[in-house]
């Protein structure tokens, strides 16, 4: 017996196939894990998030360049992320 795959438009899953990254804070306790979609779909809704445009090195292409290009993300607290 299977289960049904969660609702295309579930939150947490869309946020769970997101890259993430940390971004430390002052003191490090107040750092983010900021959540960003690699195939650049709207993000989803997170209760306790803020959006940010962040920068993340990607592919730049065909020949295996990489460049720096801002990014929309969704910040949340460690403790919230986890």
């Amino acid at each position: 017996m299977s289960t049904a795959p969660p609702p295309q438009d579930a939150d947490d899953s869309r946020l769970l196939r997101c890259a993430a990254v940390f971004l430390p804070g002052t003191p490090p306790r107040r750092g983010h894990v900021a959540f960003w979609d690699p195939l650049d779909a709207p993000l989803p809704g997170a209760e306790g998030a803020r959006s940010e445009e962040i920068t993340v090195v990607r592919p730049y292409g065909a020949g295996g360049e990489v460049r720096p290009q801002a990014v929309p993300a969704l910040l949340l607290t460690v403790a919230d992320a986890l």
